[in-house]
Order: C-alpha cells, then structure tokens, then sequence
C-alpha cells in the first residue's frame, strides 16, 4: 500500500510539473531585425517564417523586435503574415516591415503595430500591401519616391500620424481600406505625389479627434500633388478635406458626412464633379425639384471651387465602382495619348537620326576626297620641288666641270 502511495504522488508531481511547464511556453519571438536576403534565404535562419520555394514566405509566429521587424530584401515575393503580429520597440526610426528598393512584393494577412512606419516603401515600385491590421504606428503605410504600388483592404488604426502617407509618389492606388482615428490624418499626399487613385475608402475619426480642432483630417493633398483622383470615399472627420498648392485633383462621387469643416482650401483649384455627378455634402442645403438625385444648384466651396451637380444621397457601392471603371478608362487613354505622343517623338528622333548619320557619311566622304587630293597636290608639290632643286643643283655641276 505504501508503495502504491509513493507511486501515485510522484505520478501526481510530475504531472504537475508537466502542466505547468507547458502553461509556461512562450511564443517565439525574435528580439533582432529578420532579413529576407537576395538570394532568398531567412537570416537568422531560425526566424518563425518558413518558405518552400523561395517565393511565399509565411509566418509561423510572433516577432518582437528591438528594431526593425523584417527587412525585404528580394523582390518578386509574397510576405504572408498569417495572421500573425510584426511588433516593434515603440520608438523612432524603426520599421515594422521595410521594403525599400523593392518591387513586385506582396505584405498581406499580417498585423503591424508600435513602430515609427509599419510599413517603409522608399524608391520601390508595383508592390502591394493589403489585407494587413496597421495599428498604433506613427505612420501606417509610408511612401516615397515609390510609384505604381497597390495599398488594398488594409485597416488602418490609431496611428500616431498619417494612416497612409505619399512623399514624391505617383500613380499608386489606395483602394477599399478602412482609415480609422488616425490622429493627424487619414491620407497625406504631399511633394508633387500625382495621378494617384484614391478609391472607396472609409475615412473617420470615429469622434476621435474631436476634442483636438486643429488635427483630424481626412484627407491632406498638399504641395503640388495634382491630378489625382478621389473617388468614391467616404470622410467623417473633423476636417474633411485639405486641399494646398494642389491643381486639377479630380474629386467627385465621394460623401463628405458631418465634417467640421467639409473642406479647407489654400491657393488650389480642383475639379469637384465629373461633369454629370458631384458628391454627397451632409450640409447641402439645396433642392432636388425634378427627382434626378442632383442638386438643383451647386455646393459653393470658394470662389474658384464650386461642385456643379451635388448629389441628394450617398452613393452606393456599385455606382461607385462604376465611376472608378470610367476614371480608370479616362486615366487609360490619357496614359495612351501619352505613349502615342512619345512613340511619335521616338520616330521623330529616329528619323531625325538617320538624316545626322546619312549627312555625316555624306560629309566624311567629302572630306576624305578633300584628304586625298590635299595628298595628291602635297605630293606633286614634293616632287616637282625636287625636281627643281635637282636641275638647279646638276646646272650648278655642269657649269662648275665647264670652267
């Protein structure tokens, strides 16, 4: 009996040593910066991502990091965070996932949260992020000099300033994300970022930024930023939309709801309809005699802004798509003019070449005929001199033998 006593608690004891140490189990975390190297290998290669064929790279776990969280290095890959959260140190200056320099990558499916940028796009092209949690960053998505990127079904929250910020970057698209209580805006393009679409986005302060008057905008398009288009958003904020030293920004289809201020304007003149629809203005104050959903008379923003066809209702999903379809043709044929234009300069040039080589094979063959008859004349000069110096030299002989 007291064999089987000894036995049962020591059976007893390491069963509780065995549920306790596994109550105890810590996620791994890595506490350094994780590289995806050019060449496609994980370093170190310990990091909780796992990839079978050099091409997708899935998380397996939580990373922590006492700096950047993970550094792309190679382009043409997929980052599948898997749900899975990238968490920085909170302080300045770091990254949660850096794709500098890179192109054709996809970020998706990851949660990002407590770095200076949770997501650093510098000088890369024809990446996407999309479907990832930015949360409590000082800026969720940072571009600049990066062109030709998709940032698509993100959410975007409480981050410290910008939820989507453009530096020197064109022709991006910002497409269906939720941008919420992001504390100084929404969305920043700023420093000549043109023909970028901004399309069906849900911008809010959600009350947030109530309190703090001078921030909480939805929308900032700053400093030469022109041509880009906003479509199909909706912004509840306490400052709509700014607008400053900013031209030709195609804005319509939108529903500006119960903003403080709708819209702010400095020495800028935009295009407020598309020549048959505006925007829905929750403070529109005009009527709709004849039942079209169209303002009868125009939303006045300023002397030089004015949106002539306000709509009655916010527009729905498919309306929206279908302005974002004809905006995308209009931007596709104005692409295509351009490219026939440069395809007409490159003939032109081309053409103009030929002439240069065909004068230039013309003119070297003249100036070789010029060589050659300076060499015949040279040449006769030479012999005929000689000839000269020989007779005066045998008439001074022959005269010389005479005496």
């Amino acid at each position: 009996m007291e064999r089987k006593a000894l036995s049962g608690i020591i059976l007893t004891l390491l069963l509780t040593g065995t549920l306790t140490l596994a109550f105890n189990i810590q996620p791994v975390k890595a506490s350094g910066t994780i590289y995806i190297r050019a060449d496609g290998s994980i370093d170190p290669p310990d990091a909780p991502i796992i990839t079978l064929d050099n091409v997708t790279y899935t998380l397996t776990d939580n990373i922590t990091s006492s700096g950047d969280g993970i550094v792309v290095e190679r382009d043409n890959i997929v980052v599948d965070g898997a749900g899975y959260t990238v968490q920085g140190p909170a302080a300045r200056f770091f990254k949660g996932i850096d794709v500098s320099g890179r192109s054709n990558v996809t970020i998706k499916k990851t949660n990002i949260k407590d770095s200076e940028y949770g997501v650093f796009l510098d000088s890369a092209s024809g990446n996407t992020v999309s479907r990832n949690n930015v949360t409590n960053n000082r800026y969720g998505v940072f571009l600049r000099d990066s062109s030709y990127n998709i940032i698509f079904g993100n959410n975007m929250t409480v981050n410290g300033y910008y939820g989507i910020f453009l530096s020197n970057s064109s022709y991006n698209c910002i497409s269906e994300n939720e941008i919420i209580r992001n504390i100084d805006a929404g969305i920043f393009l700023t420093i000549h970022s043109s023909y970028n679409i901004v399309s069906g986005n849900h911008i809010t302060s959600e009350g947030g930024t109530i309190e703090y008057p001078s921030k909480g905008s939805g929308v900032l398009i700053w400093q030469y930023s022109n041509s880009n288009s906003f479509v199909g958003n909706v912004v509840e904020n306490c400052w709509g939309i700014e607008l400053s030293l900013s031209l030709s920004n195609y804005i319509y289809d939108n529903s500006f709801i119960n903003n403080t201020v709708q819209v702010s304007i400095r020495n800028s003149t935009n295009l407020w309809d598309n020549g048959f629809e505006g925007n829905y203005w929750s403070d529109y104050n005009g009527k709709d005699t004849d039942g079209d959903g169209i303002g009868d008379t125009p939303y006045i923003i300023d002397e030089n802004n004015q949106d002539n066809y306000p709509l009655m209702n916010s527009p729905n999903p498919q309306e929206q798509m279908r302005i974002l379809y004809y905006d995308l043709l209009r931007k596709f044929n104005e692409l295509l003019v351009n490219h026939n234009n440069l395809k007409a300069n490159y003939n032109n040039l081309n053409a103009t070449y030929d002439e240069l080589e065909s004068l230039q094979e013309t003119t070297m063959g003249e100036l070789n005929h010029v060589r050659n008859l300076m060499y015949i004349f040279i040449t006769t000069t030479l012999v005929l001199l000689f000839l000269v110096l020989l007779l005066l030299y045998l008439k001074r002989v022959t005269g010389t033998v005479n005496r």
